[in-house]
């Protein structure tokens, strides 16, 4: 049993969800629409349509030169978001900039 709240990324991966501990990587029959339901009491967002990402554990955000974005996180994970959900992403990241201020 994994505690939801340490779960920094979680992605597709064919029949399995791969979630992403720290450094460590657990495998689950399930797919990425139950998991994100299950962390749905976490502060995630979906940055393809094969990532969801834990917010609190988003440690650095760079841009790659097509405008993606880079999310590097505590574990040292990087994931990048997709260019299907670019706007999404950079609409969320700028809500939380405009919040913390």
């Amino acid at each position: 049993m994994l505690d939801i709240a340490q779960v920094e990324l979680v992605e597709a991966d064919w029949n399995y969800v791969k979630l992403t501990v720290g450094r460590d990587v657990y495998l689950t029959r399930s797919t990425l629409q139950q998991a994100e339901k299950s962390l749905q009491s976490q502060p995630i967002l979906r940055i393809s349509r094969s990532c969801i990402v834990n917010i609190s554990f988003v440690r650095e955000v760079s841009r790659t030169p097509r405008g993606d974005f880079i999310l590097v996180l505590a574990g040292g994970t990087t994931s990048t978001s997709s260019e299907g959900f670019r706007d999404t992403v950079g609409e969320y990241l700028d809500h939380l900039k405009i919040k913390s201020t």
